[in-house]
């Protein structure tokens, strides 16, 4: 502990603070002292010179779709990507990712058709992995774009004309809003039945958060900010074992807890949905608990940044002090894609009072860019492949 929040406006609590402080000052002081060893002016100036940098090569308004694809037939990934080219907000780039097709004949006539044709984009381009599934599809695609803002679309949706104008005007109004969402329709293609769908509603911040309810009020159907999906470490593939499921859920509310909200901008259904769809060899849909490896999810201790307000407003600050306990996690040749659930399982504990150190033994370096998730994490290398026992 290195500080006293006391709530705002109110002068009963900062005198508690103030006793608090003065009853502690002893180890509060030597905390601060510590602190100021370890938060240099030097770190400090890097990372504000960091912030102006990233304002000087903003991107600007651009934004990117990307569309995972398994097994779609020619009609549903043409209808996909030219309800993104008739966009009265033109995207800038479209990325299509073949998450390990088995059939690839309908994927390979819309390339054919689309590869070679001039539009209004910089590229749309198709990028080729074997089956992951939806969550490591979508990321993929995300990773080549270099847009402000993101929307994922599956092969068989497709979305209205004022889709992405809707949601990135209101991106662009309000800084504060990391996801924008608008009504959608589903279809369900075996019965032929279409109707607008009563979810999502207007987004209300503690439903997200409730682990009792477990909520999601936040369609895959939504236009994203880039920095905060690298900021959280993007999609998990844990929450869609079997091809779909919570992913979506778990990434919504990570944004949402390190500052950002979500607002439905309009409840005009720009966005249509087709029930039974499938983005990876597993059809079966599974909801997994996204709230369980968040504590704060129980405890509603929210991360100072939250949009939710804790249920207290006044408490002590919690600081990494001295670790307890030293986490080491080798990561070997083939193993770097379990390496994020390795770090979530551990920042999911209850005990708070540890330190993680990732020591790559692949005889590469791996530092790719979703592990800036992941600021309070050691980093090593042993610079070959040695084996777990020398990492």
């Amino acid at each position: 502990v290195n500080g006293y929040l006391a709530q705002p406006d109110n002068y009963d609590d900062l005198a508690n603070g103030l006793e608090y402080c003065l009853a502690h000052q002893r180890k509060l002081g030597d905390n601060g002292r510590e602190m100021a060893k370890k938060y240099t002016w030097r770190e400090v100036c890097e990372k504000v010179a960091r912030v102006y940098e990233a304002a000087y090569n903003d991107t600007g308004d651009t934004v990117g779709v990307v569309i995972p694809v398994y097994n779609k037939s020619e009609t549903q990934i043409v209808r996909a990507i030219e309800s993104c080219l008739n966009q009265s907000y033109v995207p800038d780039q479209i990325i299509v990712v073949n998450d390990g097709s088995t059939d690839v004949s309908g994927l390979h006539t819309a390339r054919t058709k689309f590869e070679d044709v001039d539009y209004d984009v910089d590229h749309i381009e198709f990028v080729d992995q074997s089956n992951q599934g939806v969550a490591a599809a979508r990321n993929a695609g995300i990773q080549v774009l270099n847009t402000k803002y993101v929307a994922c679309i599956d092969g068989d949706d497709w979305t209205e004309p004022r889709y992405l104008e809707a949601c990135v005007t209101e991106l662009k109004k309000d800084h504060t809003i990391g996801i924008a969402y608008t009504g959608l329709r589903w279809h369900d293609h075996e019965t032929g039945k279409s109707e607008l769908s009563t979810w999502p509603g207007a987004y209300q911040s503690g439903k997200q958060f409730d682990h009792q309810a477990r909520q999601n009020q936040i369609p895959t159907a939504c236009v994203f900010r880039r920095d905060a999906w690298e900021r959280v470490g993007g999609y998990r593939s844990r929450y869609c074992p079997d091809g779909a499921g919570s992913e979506d859920a778990a990434l919504w509310t990570q944004i949402l807890s390190i500052g950002y909200t979500a607002k439905q901008v309009t409840t005009e259904p720009l966005f249509n949905y087709s029930l039974g769809g499938q983005v990876s060899a597993n059809k079966e849909y599974k909801e997994i608990d996204w709230l369980a490896w968040l504590p704060y999810s129980r405890d509603k201790r929210y991360p100072f940044a939250c949009s939710v307000l804790p249920e207290r407003y006044s408490h002590p600050v919690r600081q990494y002090d001295e670790p307890e306990i030293s986490i080491i996690i080798p990561v070997g040749p083939g193993h770097e894609h379990v390496l994020r659930t390795a770090l979530d399982s551990i920042e999911a504990q209850h005990f708070r009072n540890w330190e993680a150190i990732v020591v790559f033994d692949t005889g590469n370096e791996y530092y790719p860019e979703l592990y800036a998730a992941y600021p309070y994490a050691k980093w090593g290398d042993t610079g070959g492949k040695r084996g777990p026992g020398y990492a």
